[in-house]
């Protein structure tokens, strides 16, 4: 049986120094099934804790300029009375939107640093009492193909 690797490619990899490393923060069971596997684990973009995981710049400027008209000191009266509601279904269309992107686009988060660093934040948002870090030469892990 002839086994296929993926190539694995980086986003503006021409900016990665040689000497980055690449950091994930798991628990010991996903851990162990990326080593016995040799194939890592991609969650739903719904599935993250971060409600905005996914969006599009595009979708970031119509909701920034939604909450500038909405909060505009022109509307400061209207809004003792009343809601104020910009893009009305423009709104709605973005917000389906996103979702769709999140229930249909998948993500491994590792985090890029030098060969000391380790990251506070990481490890609160993707560890447990039993979780490890892996380190990785991002070129290294390229080399290991999946």
């Amino acid at each position: 049986m002839i086994e296929k690797r993926n190539k694995i490619k980086f986003i503006n990899e021409e900016l990665i120094e040689k000497d980055s490393y690449l950091w994930r923060y798991i628990d010991l069971h996903k851990f162990l099934s990326f080593i016995f596997s040799k194939s890592l684990y991609f969650s739903r973009l719904d599935k993250f804790e971060d409600r905005k995981e996914g969006i599009s710049l595009n979708q970031v400027y119509y909701q920034n300029l939604k909450f500038k008209i909405e909060n505009h000191p022109k509307f400061d009266g209207i809004r003792k009375f009343m809601t104020v509601n910009a893009l009305g279904i423009d709104t709605n269309k973005i917000e389906d939107d996103l979702r769709v992107i999140q229930r249909f686009n998948f993500a491994n988060c590792w985090f890029l640093g030098n060969e000391k660093t380790e990251s506070v934040a990481m490890w609160n948002l993707y560890s447990n009492p039993d979780s490890i870090a892996i380190k990785l030469n991002h070129y290294g892990l390229k080399s290991i193909g999946f």
